[in-house]
């Protein structure tokens, strides 16, 4: 009978995270495509161009053609290739494009499994590996029927939200985000006003923040 009443109690707490990620869920995945701009400025497109053979150059922009296509299928088998084979910079790039293509296709938890295992590997560049276990978390955070303790999500942001870190705002929003996938909405205010107040956070997400902390607010009372 206690079995039951968890599952119940479990059904719940997901339905309210639902409706609470319908609100919100607009601002993580605004977050998601800065970050995606941010590891793109971060490694240079043009290093890539240099470091990178011909042949691995030519498979990198089929898939990438593949994929703005929505042939997400063969994107994901190129990337995948990719990921495995190649020996310049397009291998670290190439993985991140396959679990954006498996996200594309519905496959939050496979993608998921390729960010673990890029920062599981410690011959990947420290950016690259901060920057997945981002990643990991906003794909949990936008799969609502995907049921993880908020207490993984938070151990993939362990350091990452510390300051001198270059993720400590990103990983600060994503905090209170884990918050709001916990129910725990006192929480959430007090990070969204901590963000809101601090002159060094960049204004966009300071705007953001406030906005947030107001509608949660207003939910509160």
């Amino acid at each position: 009978m206690a079995d039951i009443f968890r599952e119940v109690d479990e059904d719940v707490r997901k339905e309210r995270y639902v409706k609470l990620w319908r609100t919100y869920g607009r601002y993580a995945i605004g977050f998601a495509v800065a970050v995606a701009l941010i590891v793109v400025g971060m490694s240079g497109w043009d290093q890539y161009r240099q470091s990178a053979n011909e042949a691995e150059s030519e498979r990198f922009a089929n898939a990438v053609s593949m994929f703005n296509s929505r042939n997400y299928t063969g994107a994901i088998e190129e990337f995948s290739q990719l990921g495995s084979e190649a020996n310049s910079g397009y291998r670290e790039l190439s993985l991140f494009r396959e679990a954006a293509s498996r996200t594309a296709a519905g496959n939050r938890d496979e993608a998921i499994a390729i960010y673990d295992g890029i920062a599981a590997n410690s011959s990947n560049r420290k950016e690259f590996r901060d920057l997945s276990r981002l990643l990991a978390i906003m794909n949990i955070l936008e799969s609502p029927d995907l049921i993880v303790g908020s207490s993984d999500m938070s151990a993939r942001l362990d350091s990452l939200d510390e300051v001198g870190s270059p993720w400590y705002y990103s990983a600060r929003e994503l905090a209170a985000l884990i918050k709001l996938y916990d129910n725990d909405r006192n929480g959430a205010l007090e990070e969204f006003a901590a963000i809101r107040d601090d002159i060094h956070a960049p204004p966009a997400l300071r705007a953001r923040s406030t906005e947030l902390y107001e509608s949660i607010k207003d939910r509160t009372h």
